[in-house]
């Protein structure tokens, strides 16, 4: 799932250091000291999944989901906010899937897919949605798989085919994501 790179993680770690200095001096925009806030605690849950200690790395995500969930609480439609909340239930269902709570890790990454979702039926013709959905499709496939239920994943793995396969077609792949089709069909040859 997560490519141990400790040395990512450890610069993952120290970044999350450096804005909690930076910011704690930084006075006159508490926007900006509550957004850091979010951010190191984002990317410390991700540096100690990457660590393999993601027990540890669970209420670092919950503080950032937490603080990310009043936000979106003060502006229900602000669609970067909703976009930061769904990603970061991903990456904490990452983390469950460290730990083999699947489940706990489908309940979270469902929830992400239905924003992204809905956001590809309130804006069908926006390619990034639909780009959005894909990714999210492969990352419920991958945790199904990493925890053993294969027919499962390999259900999620022919969605997220249909799905680039329906981004290329209406929009065509960029090149950042040229190749993901090519490895979702590696995926499927795996069931």
């Amino acid at each position: 799932m997560y490519d141990r790179d400790f040395a990512t993680a450890e610069g993952l770690l120290q970044k999350t250091l450096q804005l909690y200095a930076h910011h704690g001096e930084v006075s006159g925009n508490p926007q900006i000291t509550y957004s850091s806030v979010i951010i190191a605690n984002w990317r410390m849950g991700t540096a100690l999944t990457w660590l393999e200690r993601p027990e540890e790395s669970l209420p670092f995500f919950d503080t950032a989901i937490d603080l990310l969930g009043l936000q979106l609480a003060r502006d229900p439609d602000d669609r970067a906010v909703g976009r930061r909340l769904a990603i970061l239930r991903g990456t904490k269902a990452q983390a469950y899937g460290e730990m083999g709570e699947v489940d706990m890790g489908m309940e979270l990454l469902m929830q992400a897919n239905d924003w992204f979702e809905a956001q590809v039926a309130a804006e069908p013709d926006t390619p990034s949605a639909h780009r959005s959905v894909a990714v999210g499709y492969q990352v419920i496939g991958d945790l199904l798989w990493d925890g053993e239920r294969k027919d499962e994943a390999c259900q999620w793995f022919q969605k997220t085919l249909d799905k680039w396969l329906e981004v290329d077609e209406r929009f065509g792949l960029s090149d950042f994501d040229s190749e993901e089709p090519r490895k979702v069909r590696e995926d499927l040859s795996e069931c």
